[in-house]
């Protein structure tokens, strides 16, 4: 709840989502099976903000004294946000008898940006909210791109002997950019954090094998060798 005498603030946490998932299974002939799936999410609002209970304990009050911590003074710019996110995978497995043939792969995409809106904290008794006209926020940018494939070939379960191999690739390009503003300061005008190239991969092979010596025992091996790199090219300033 928006507490303070700027009314034409909207309080933080308020919500507009959408979202949606659809799959379509496709079995052109009983060997070859196809699952294809598509989700989205767009969420706006106001984003998240604490409540901030410095003022009021500072002014002599106890947390539990305070009337309401969801009723907070707010100022400065209006607290928003804008995440659209979305990704399309597919499970492809081919059945050749002896050998199973096994397709993992998605594609992810994911932008979020956001204000956060001016807090001079939770509302109390005899509150005089001290300065409306301080426009210190935050703000925040981040992308996400990434694809994640994986290959396997594996034996029916039916069998005693089981076995899997396969390889797995993962790769990730992010931007993120964190800035900060600070009104009504000597000096100090604020902070920028920006990484605008941060690049994750992955790359590994697996076998693993399982034999039924009798009934109740059985035998498990595997192997997985795995190769990872990260790397990021950024700044970060003081103003």
């Amino acid at each position: 709840d928006n507490a303070g005498p700027i009314k034409t603030l909207r309080a933080a946490e308020s919500a507009d989502t959408m979202a949606y998932r659809a799959s379509l299974l496709v079995k052109p002939i009983d060997k070859v099976q196809l699952l294809l799936r598509h989700d989205y999410t767009r969420e706006g609002g106001t984003g998240y903000q604490g409540s901030n209970f410095y003022p009021a304990l500072s002014h002599g009050f106890l947390p539990e004294e305070v009337p309401n911590p969801r009723s907070v003074v707010y100022r400065g710019p209006q607290g928003s946000q804008d995440l659209t996110h979305w990704g399309v995978n597919g499970d492809l497995t081919i059945d050749l008898g002896p050998v199973l043939i096994g397709y993992l792969g998605s594609y992810r995409n994911l932008d979020f940006s956001s204000t956060s809106a001016g807090n001079i904290g939770v509302d109390f008794p005899g509150n005089t909210y001290g300065s409306l006209d301080d426009w210190s926020t935050s703000y925040w940018h981040t992308t996400s791109k990434s694809v994640v494939q994986e290959l396997r070939l594996y034996s029916p379960d039916t069998s005693n002997f089981r076995w899997t191999a396969g390889g797995f690739f993962f790769n990730e390009d992010q931007t993120a950019f964190l800035g900060e503003t600070a009104d009504n300061s000597n000096s100090y005008a604020g902070t920028e954090y920006n990484m605008p190239s941060v690049k994750g991969r992955s790359f590994a092979g697996f076998a693993d094998a399982t034999y039924d010596f009798l009934e109740w025992l059985r035998g498990t091996a595997g192997i997985r060798v795995t190769q990872e790199s990260k790397d990021r090219d950024g700044i970060g300033n003081v103003y």
